[in-house]
Formats: C-alpha cells, sequence, structure tokens
C-alpha cells in the first residue's frame, strides 16, 4: 500500500471525527468555543504523554536494576523488557497521568464542566484526537527513517489499525464522561469517577500486555482478537455509562444547591 492510501486511511478517520462534532455543536450559538476546547483536549493528551516519559523510564530501569539487569548490557535490557512487571508500568503510568489530567482540565474549565455531558464529550474528541495525530504523524516518521517499504503495509493491519482508533476513540470520550462525576464531590475519596477512569484506562492499555505474552502480535489472528477485546471492554464501559453513571450524575446535578452550583462552573 502507497503512502497516499495510508495517508487517505489516516484522513477519513480524522474527518469521521471532525463531522461528529460539529454535529455535536450545530445548534450551538458560541461555536468557538467548543473548537477551543478540542485544542485544550488536544494539548491535555499530548502534555500527558510528556510528563510521563521521565518517571516511566526510571520506573522501568529501577524494575530492570530490582531484577539483576545491568543496564548497560543493551541485550540484557532488551531480553528483560518484556517482562510482565516492566511491561505493566506502560499502562499505569498511561492510567494515571491520562486521566489525572483529565480531571484536571475538566475541572478547571468552565466551558466543559459546566456543560455536561456536551463539554466533557467534546474534550474527550479533542483527547483522541491529540493521540491520533501524534501516533500516527511518529508512524508516518518511522517509515520514511527506517526506509521501510510502504507496501510492506497490509490494508488488513491498516484496516485493524483503524478499527482500534475508532474504538480508542469513543473510550476517550466515555472516561471523561466518568470522570465528570468527580468535580461534583468535595472529598477526594468520594470522586469515584476519577478511580474508575483510571482503573479501567489501565485495564485497556494491560490488554496489550496479556496479548504480547500469551498471544504474540505476528499473525492476523492475534491482532484481530486484541481489536475485539478493545471493543468488548469499551462496550461494556458504554453500557455502564449509559444505563448507570449518566444517570448518577444527573441526580447529583440536580440535588446540588444553588450556591454550590455557582462554585462548580467557577
Amino acid at each position: 500500500m502507497g503512502i497516499l492510501q495510508f495517508l487517505l486511511v489516516v484522513l477519513s478517520l480524522i474527518i469521521t471525527i471532525i463531522i461528529l462534532f460539529l454535529l455535536i455543536i450545530k445548534n450551538e450559538e458560541k461555536k468557538s468555543k467548543y473548537f477551543w476546547i478540542v485544542f485544550i483536549g488536544a494539548m491535555g493528551w499530548l502534555i500527558a504523554f510528556l510528563l510521563r516519559i521521565i518517571p516511566l523510564n526510571l520506573a522501568k530501569s529501577l524494575t530492570l536494576v530490582s531484577l539483576g539487569i545491568d543496564l548497560s548490557d543493551t541485550q540484557a535490557v532488551q531480553a528483560a523488557s518484556h517482562n510482565v512487571i516492566v511491561l505493566m508500568w506502560g499502562p499505569i503510568f498511561a492510567g494515571l497521568f491520562e486521566e489525572f489530567g483529565r480531571y484536571f482540565l475538566i475541572s478547571k474549565i468552565r466551558d466543559v464542566k459546566s456543560n455536561y455531558p456536551k463539554g466533557p464529550i467534546i474534550l474527550g474528541i479533542g483527547w483522541t484526537l491529540g493521540e491520533i495525530i501524534y501516533i500516527y504523524t511518529a508512524y508516518l516518521i518511522s517509515m520514511n527513517t527506517l526506509n521501510i517499504p510502504w507496501e510492506t503495509s497490509a490494508w488488513s493491519l491498516v484496516l485493524a489499525s483503524l478499527f482500534e482508533r475508532f474504538t480508542v476513540s469513543v473510550f476517550h470520550v466515555l472516561m471523561s464522561l466518568v470522570i465528570f462525576q468527580s468535580i461534583l464531590e468535595k472529598h477526594l475519596m468520594k470522586r469515584y469517577g476519577l478511580w474508575i477512569a483510571i482503573t479501567l484506562h489501565i485495564l485497556f492499555d494491560g490488554l496489550i500486555i496479556v496479548w504480547i505474552i500469551f498471544f504474540p502480535l505476528k499473525n492476523l489472528i492475534n491482532i484481530w482478537t486484541l481489536e475485539m477485546a478493545f471493543a468488548f471492554l469499551t462496550l461494556i464501559t458504554l453500557i455502564f455509562v449509559s444505563k448507570y453513571w449518566d444517570r448518577k450524575i444527573r441526580e447529583k446535578l440536580s440535588l446540588i444547591s444553588n450556591e454550590e452550583a455557582i462554585s462548580l462552573i467557577t
């Protein structure tokens, strides 16, 4: 597959998300503020990603040392890098940094926290757009830098990647809705939405670790079973949010006093 076909697939994904965003805000008078929320969401993902790089690498290095690995021995480090303990640091740090970052933005941006559910949904769209742009830009650069022939990229793998991005996009939006509950609670330990989002995010990314260990991603069947696992967890989360969590948030919003509502959105 050529580079033009690859770019067409990526652009189709981004355009689809943008169309969804425009449909959500089509009846809004001040549309510009929502474009700003999308931008903030994209920057939020990027900042959360950059902030976790150093502590993630430090945690992995300390784990390798605790396993008796000499960090100067490249082959030993590479061999031990597939240890489940080392691998799990990735999902853990992704869950912590992304969801705390998402919580911070939702709690600080007035147009997000005062407009449920539209505000969190649009922030989630921005979050996933930031990830998509970064991942595929990095992929393009690596393909050209390593001189990997584009013909080696099978359509089936590209479709699997496209399917995964759609699933992840829905998941990011759902995490924004789950976390919204946390800004309605004064006590940290009652902010269940934050802890649920962190747990779900770790589980979601942790699926990759499970497949790396038990179902090596060297054949198409294992790749697609991983995508189905992503989709299944996202579907369960969607049912949880739509059937229970959304109702819980709306009940909380209807019970808070006017004073609390004012403090919530300022």
